[in-house]
């Protein structure tokens, strides 16, 4: 399995031969969740006027010189609608000749000698409605290209200086690449502990990659109990020997095929902390996905003494953190705050 981090360039199928560039780099980007609601439309309008500026290795557009007319971004992913709204912005584009993680807590020295006003006006955002794969919103064209030339620096600094928006107390969350410290999602939702108890969950710390760990944790589940993690391969819809998954277990049922097993104890509060099972230093094992399923014993709870919860499938993330970074600033202050993250930005290049 290789590990060569790339950029994603696509070929539109437009005219004049368009191309759009994905920024930063896509491997260690394209499963990371994030917001930067400072950037588009902050929800607070009492922190206008808003700044956010943005360092991406010059690299990672993966051509030497080109003519940048436009930009996009898309939603972050989360659950909650996101409201259409027209934004006043201005962008602005320069080199600037340090990497993106010498990015200054100060806004005006992190651009080079070439700073463009590339847009300057308002853009509408469309409603966008729970979903996981948020699409790009449509391009702003820029007023003013602007001429990207690799050897000019060694960051592409694109800044958004927003002064109104459209839908006060709502702000326009943003998808942004962080450190690929791997995800879950929920695969069989049906354990029976809900017959009990209607509120459970669980959470999973940023460590799910190569040489990191499975850290995993669950609250408000039996308290003072003795549980057990069970690890696998294998989830619902899938085979444990001759058994379709899920099978009953009594009235609870149960989704993965089995391989490791974990015990831990709940709390007096009902929660667990599994203990740690390590990753081992193999980036063959970047993408892999695995699942896992939890049980705690009950006795006379009910005829068969234990409750399951919901599975969840796991999938190791590469642990790679993008070579860009973010400075984000309120009220037109001349510094602020530089985050390890930036947005997923699409560049249309002619």
């Amino acid at each position: 399995m290789g590990l060569a981090f790339t950029v994603s360039a696509i070929t539109a199928q437009a005219p004049q031969n368009r191309r759009d560039v994905i920024i930063p780099q896509w491997r260690a980007s394209q499963n990371a969740p994030g917001w930067v609601d400072y950037m588009i439309a902050p929800g607070d309008t009492s922190q206008l006027p808003t700044r956010g500026q943005y360092a991406y290795n010059v690299q990672d557009l993966g051509l030497p010189r080109a003519t940048l007319t436009g930009i996009s971004f898309r939603k972050a992913q989360v659950g909650n609608n996101m409201p259409a709204v027209t934004v006043t912005t201005t962008i602005t584009l320069s080199h600037a000749p340090f990497p993106p993680q010498q990015l200054s807590p100060y806004f005006a020295p992190n651009h080079g000698l070439d700073k463009a006003v590339v847009f300057n006006g308002s853009f509408n955002l469309p409603a966008s409605p729970p979903s996981v794969r948020p699409a790009f919103v449509p391009p702003i064209t820029f007023q003013r290209p602007f001429i990207f030339d690799v050897t000019r620096g060694l960051s592409l600094v694109i800044e958004f200086r927003t002064t109104a928006t459209s839908t006060p107390g709502q702000p326009w969350v943003v998808h942004c690449a962080a450190k690929d410290t791997g995800r879950f999602t929920v695969d069989w939702a049906l354990g029976c502990w809900l017959k009990y108890q209607n509120f459970y969950n669980s959470v999973l710390y940023p460590k799910l990659y190569p040489g990191g760990m499975w850290d995993y944790a669950w609250y408000t589940i039996p308290k003072n109990a003795s549980c057990v993690a069970t690890l696998g391969f294998t989830g619902a819809g899938g085979y444990w020997g001759p058994y379709k998954l899920p099978v009953a277990i009594g009235e609870c049922g149960w989704a993965v095929a089995s391989e490791l097993f974990v015990p831990f104890q709940t709390d007096m509060t009902g929660y667990g902390v599994i203990p740690k099972v390590p990753i081992p230093p193999d980036d063959r094992l970047i993408d892999t996905s695995f699942y896992d399923q939890c049980m705690c014993f009950t006795p006379g709870l009910n005829a068969v003494g234990l409750v399951t919860f919901f599975s969840a499938k796991f999938t190791i993330g590469s642990g790679g953190t993008p070579d860009a970074k973010t400075l984000i600033g309120i009220n037109d202050n001349a510094s602020g705050s530089v985050q390890p993250i930036a947005p997923i930005f699409r560049l249309y290049v002619q």
